[in-house]
């Protein structure tokens, strides 16, 4: 079955075929360190772990901090899910928000983007893939995700200029949720 190398629905300017490619040509893939010994409730770096992201592809708190000097990750770095503590969450991508602040721990992996690729855009076409991850699992209690099948992911890949204006408008979109969402909890509680 042929697949088409343009989406059904597209900016009207821009015109060139997306390519098929894998991970691996985009990014690099880092495995995450292990830090149990040096876990506090407070401290000068979080640490992402296998609960620092969730279903929407958000970074959240995972209250877990280390004080050790290490290498921490740069912003617009994705960290992936690598080992499946709920339903759907393998593979799952969040993207850094800023510069050495984030550590990551064992089981998550960094992603790091080359300069060709946005990393909001990435993200996005990541967890909007999460058949793929799933399908791509390993384990009998805990599903696990390999580094070779994490690179192996294949998708269709646009021009620069298109990524960032699908990530652009990706972004006004989930901002705008987010407001409604904020709105209609205020209304509900009022």
């Amino acid at each position: 079955m042929h697949q088409s190398k343009v989406p059904q629905l597209r900016f009207p300017d821009f015109m060139v075929d997306w390519k098929r490619i894998r991970l691996k040509e985009v990014s690099k893939y880092f495995n995450g360190g292990s830090y149990e010994n040096d876990v506090k409730n407070k401290g000068k770096y979080e640490l992402i772990t296998l609960k620092s992201i969730d279903m929407d592809g958000k970074l959240v708190n995972s209250y877990r901090y280390i004080d050790r000097e290490v290498s921490t990750l740069n912003k617009d770095t994705l960290v992936m899910i690598l080992s499946e503590q709920a339903p759907g969450l393998i593979g799952m991508t969040a993207v850094i928000p800023s510069d050495n602040k984030y550590v990551l721990n064992q089981r998550v992996a960094e992603i790091r983007p080359n300069q060709k690729v946005d990393s909001y855009f990435l993200s996005q076409v990541i967890n909007r893939n999460q058949r793929y991850f799933s399908k791509h699992g390993a384990g009998t209690k805990v599903q696990n995700i390999s580094k070779p099948n994490v690179e192996k992911f294949e998708f269709l890949f646009p021009l620069y200029a298109e990524q960032r204006k699908i990530a652009s408008f990706l972004t006004a979109v989930d901002s705008k949720i987010e407001k409604l969402t904020r709105k209609k909890e205020l209304l509900e509680e009022y």
